[in-house]
């Protein structure tokens, strides 16, 4: 039977379909030039051979999987977000700290993202916010199968992913800015009418088309599928179309899904080779209990290692959407809130990509993924592991990486040292001092990362005026590690210092006490040994061949270029050791005699000893 017979029929039996039979959204693969009658409503599809169906029936699916052409039917399954609001903590943000990221480590790089364009596919930018005011180069929203212009974010999810990318910081004196405060936004907006993988599909069919217009280069998704069976499937749809986007010279990064600490629990967008794979760390670079783990065990072929890195997830302070209510309970003032998850993790790399792209805009994406994994530090068994991935993303080493340069693995977490947290320099506005009030119940906290290979923590806290009953107390992971009494003056000031050594690694919460409120000034430094060994730079995924389109893969000359860039002697010395033996080859030819060639004139005749010619 011919296809728009078989069409036809179905369209006519739809509504005598058998009792019970099931209604949604049906994606519709087809071979690669057939040519298959299009069903009332269908949306065709340019990211990928097909079309989809919106609110179809079950008749309609067997009819179409009958359908000559057709290759594969998928229905379109529900997604997840990977980011929950937490209880807002009057303690500072060690999210750039971590991993670099803040303006003193990366000053030397001059890239802060500025050119590059960023897609959020989330819930929309509520462009209003003064710390994304004039980057938000377009909002779209997904209504009736298709993008429309749409401003604001009523969810408030996506505005916090954009704001991990790029927030100025202008609403916190700089204390909450984006990995790329430079980089200019797109959102595009798949939560309004239904969240699934037919409203991904179609922000990818999008991209397909526009992301070379918009200047796009990389695309944030903190979502993904997490049903069961989680099995990677390189033919379903929507792994199709992100690795098409990803061949048209798009870095796609997508979280790991909040389903840790169960092994394999990656969501199915996550295991995608092609894409860059974040999971989530706290403050002391320890993994997420929530983090999802690998590795990837696809239906055919051996296994492999995600997530690719991890970043900071876990309490991190982001922008508010001004659509959302205000909420005491997660929001630190009215222009923020905390959450937590791989959610915010995979923003924080897509920042960190974004600036990669600005100091070399020819890395194509399989560059960009393997800089990231061989600039990473190595934080759980030596190598890839299926919960660190190959380790914390370092911003100036990746941006090192990106430039052709060697890592130089200089991070205190790789090298060791001192971590000095001085948190009285983030109150300016109380003349360098923090506030101890009567409304926080006479108690100041903040809070102090012990990470892996930790040896010693020292703090100091004192106030410039005598101060009666200073005392602090000192809480981890596993309760209480110590308590201090008995503050010394000196001179005028009171003075508690408190040390612990070989503390277990997480984020330490400092209680500091008072009888009276005073202006408080702390202090704490954290040593660091060396870790034993640098990351392994052998891990590297299959991989794909070269992309027909978009940016083309980093070609030798290209490193060559790179390398000339990074070290200015390189280039009039191999001028030099070039341009000397060329000179003396053409010196020696002009002095050599030339040889006559066959249509060379005869030479004069010359007079023989006797004067005869």
């Amino acid at each position: 039977m011919r296809a728009w017979a078989v069409l036809l029929l179905a369209a006519l039996l739809a509504p005598l379909g058998q009792a019970g039979e099931g209604r949604g959204d049906l994606i519709v693969l087809v071979a690669p030039g057939s040519h298959v009658g299009l069903p009332a409503g269908a949306l065709p599809l340019h990211v990928v051979p097909g079309f989809v169906v919106p609110d179809a029936s079950d008749a309609l699916a067997r009819a179409l999987a009958a359908t000559p052409g057709v290759v594969r039917i998928q229905r379109g399954e529900p997604l997840e977000l990977h980011g929950l609001p937490t209880a807002a903590a009057a303690a500072p943000d060690h999210a750039l700290r971590l991993t670099r990221a803040d303006p003193d480590d990366l000053a030397p790089f001059g890239a802060d993202g500025t050119g590059v364009t960023v897609a959020v596919v989330d819930s929309g930018i509520d462009a209003t916010h003064p710390d994304l005011a004039g980057r938000v180069a377009g909002n779209w929203r997904l209504v009736d199968g298709a993008f429309v212009p749409a401003a604001g974010d009523t969810n408030g999810h996506g505005t916090h992913v954009a704001g991990i990318v790029a927030a100025s910081g202008a609403s916190s004196g700089g204390a909450h800015a984006g990995t790329a405060p430079g980089a200019t936004l797109v959102g595009l907006d798949i939560l309004s009418q239904s969240f699934t993988t037919t409203s991904a599909l179609l922000a990818y069919d999008w991209l397909h088309q526009n992301a070379a217009q918009q200047g796009i280069r990389v695309v944030v998704n903190a979502w993904g599928r997490t049903g069961e069976p989680r099995t990677f499937d390189p033919d379903d749809a929507l792994i199709q179309a992100v690795d098409r986007v990803v061949d048209d010279g798009v870095v796609v990064v997508f979280s790991a899904s909040n389903h840790g600490p169960i092994a394999g629990s990656l969501s199915v967008e996550a295991q995608d080779p092609r894409v860059v794979t974040v999971g989530a760390v706290d403050d002391a670079g320890q993994i997420a209990p929530y983090s999802s783990r690998g590795p990837v065990e696809p239906a055919k072929g051996g296994a492999w290692a995600k997530p690719d890195v991890v970043a900071p997830g876990d309490r991190v302070v982001g922008l508010r959407s001004q659509e959302t209510t205000p909420d005491p309970a997660t929001d630190p003032d009215a222009l923020h809130r905390e959450m937590s998850g791989t959610s915010q993790a995979a923003p924080h790399v897509a920042g960190l990509v974004a600036r990669m792209l600005q100091a070399n805009p020819r890395l194509a994406p399989d560059d960009v993924l393997r800089d990231l994994r061989e600039s990473a530090i190595d934080l759980g068994p030596t190598g890839p592991d299926a919960a660190y991935g190959q380790g914390l993303v370092d911003a100036p080493d990746a941006l090192r990486a990106a430039l052709g340069q060697a890592p130089l693995h200089d991070n205190p977490l790789a090298a060791g040292g001192v971590e000095t947290y001085d948190d009285a320099t983030q109150a300016a506005a109380n003349g360098g001092a923090l506030s101890l009030a009567p409304a926080a119940q006479g108690a100041w906290e903040t809070r102090i990362p012990i990470k892996e290979g930790a040896t010693a923590l020292a703090f100091e806290v004192a106030s410039a005026t005598p101060a009666p009953g200073l005392d602090a107390t000192l809480t981890g992971p596993a309760g209480a590690a110590g308590s201090w009494s008995g503050a010394s003056q000196e001179g005028s000031r009171t003075v508690l210092r408190g040390r612990l050594d070989a503390l277990p690694p997480g984020v330490y919460t400092l209680r500091v006490t008072a009888t009276l409120p005073i202006a408080l000034e702390s202090h704490a430094q954290v040593t660091l040994g060396a870790r034993a060994a640098p990351p392994d730079p052998r891990y590297h995924l299959p991989q794909p061949p070269a992309a027909a389109q978009g940016v083309p893969a980093r070609t030798l000359a290209d490193d060559a270029i790179l390398l000339a860039r990074s070290h200015p002697w390189i280039a009039p010395a191999l001028a030099a050791a070039i341009g000397l033996p060329l000179a003396w080859l053409a010196k020696r030819a002009r002095r050599a005699p030339r040889p006559p060639g066959p249509d060379a004139p005869p030479a004069d005749p010359q007079p023989s000893r006797d004067g005869s010619t």
